[in-house]
């Protein structure tokens, strides 16, 4: 394991692993042990420097490097030749870690000191195992700790996930109330339609009504001139035939006084 090339942050500060294209997968059923000694010498175990296999311990060593390059800013063994550095690393002596200038005090807690020391220990048995780091007081709480950022991250999230639903809720909402509000003039449109329609057909009606009531008042009334033209024809002929009968009458009358003057 490498600090340049292996361990990586995410956006939320996330400690990740990476770049494994010399790393190997070890089982404890199948491969016990391996033996590939390529890699960055500051991170070599004692045994991988000593052409030993090779088990998990190695990881924990290397890991124990980052951290301690992580709190000094500097790999905790250097040398001016690579010989030098594996006789450093195989008697597993480096520089304390560092204190507060002015009053000495630890920069770091004890408990994370000793997980260092721990996992530099020259002895690949005494090392700790990943599950004991992962169980330290402190490692614990900063996984809890970040188990709870986590949380809030996602229920930030959430939040806003549906601060969004929401917020698009409230835009469909508006289009309904525009599209309700418009249905509703036109409603009142159509309505105002109907009511003139029905104005006009009442009108008409009254029209038509009208209408059929003066064609009736045509027809009494050209009935009616009818029968008094009929009345007038029969009192015309009934006065001719009045006439006429009185003119006989009176002839009839005339005619016997002619007689007895001697004119018939």
């Amino acid at each position: 394991m490498d600090l340049a090339n292996l361990v990586f942050l995410d956006e939320n500060n996330t400690i990740k692993l990476g770049d494994f294209g010399l790393s190997r997968t070890l089982s404890t059923h199948e491969v016990a042990f391996a033996q590939t000694y390529v890699g960055t010498p500051y991170y070599m175990s004692p045994e991988i420097i000593s052409s030993l296999p090779y088990t998990h311990a190695s990881d924990i060593w290397a890991l124990g490097c980052v951290l301690y390059e992580l709190m000094t800013h500097s790999p905790p063994f250097t040398a001016k030749t690579q010989m030098g550095l594996f006789q450093k690393i195989k008697d597993g002596t480096f520089p304390p870690l560092p204190r507060d200038r002015k009053t000495g005090a630890r920069l770091y807690s004890v408990e994370i000191e000793e997980v260092v020391r721990a996992c530099l220990r020259g002895n690949p048995d005494l090392r700790p195992s990943a599950e004991d780091i992962l169980g330290c007081e402190q490692v614990g709480q900063v996984r809890r700790q970040r188990e709870i950022d986590s949380l809030h991250a996602e229920l930030r999230l959430q939040h806003m996930t549906l601060s969004t639903r929401e917020s698009s809720v409230q835009v469909r909402e508006g289009m309904l109330a525009a599209r309700e509000a418009a249905v509703g003039e036109r409603e009142t449109r159509v309505a105002e339609r109907e009511a003139l329609v029905k104005e006009r057909e009442k009108w008409v009606g009254e029209v038509v009504e009208r209408e059929r009531m003066l064609v009736e008042r045509a027809k009494v009334a050209a009935e009616r001139e009818e029968q008094l033209e009929r009345m007038g024809v029969v009192q015309r002929e009934e006065r001719l035939e009045r006439i006429e009968r009185e003119y006989v009458e009176r002839m009839d009358v005339e005619t016997p006084y002619k007689n007895k003057a001697g004119i018939v």
